[in-house]
């Protein structure tokens, strides 16, 4: 059986022992407070972030882009390993079709790896 990798997006929303126990790579979109800089979701504090929200501030998330796909992706292409991401909806983000282009196109780069996503 060939080594393979499973990715997911951090809109996933799973504790991280779940992650830690499947053995997932997560790929962490950035949120963006209504007057802050954008921070990665894995460094917001959840209380306070509802907290905000419950004060009145807004939030969105920001798209993970290609280039940000291809470097994560890429390390486990070079070892061989397949990858399997099974992302956001690409009803409501685009960064499920960013991470598709990414795994697609590493896929020619590297024809010993399988690139699956869904």
């Amino acid at each position: 059986m060939r080594e393979y990798v499973i990715f997911t997006d951090s809109s996933c929303d799973l504790p991280k022992e779940v992650v830690s126990e499947l053995g997932l790579e997560v790929v962490h979109l950035d949120v963006i407070v209504e007057g802050e800089e954008p921070k990665s979701n894995d460094k917001v504090d959840i209380p306070e972030f509802y907290n905000k929200l419950r004060n009145g501030k807004t939030a969105s998330t920001s798209a993970v882009s290609l280039a940000t796909f291809k470097d994560i992706f890429e390390p486990f292409f070079k070892e061989g390993k397949d990858v399997i991401y099974l992302g956001f909806s690409s009803g409501l983000s685009s960064t499920f079709n960013w991470g598709k282009t990414a795994g697609e196109e590493l896929a020619e780069e590297y024809p010993d790896s399988r690139f699956l996503c869904g």
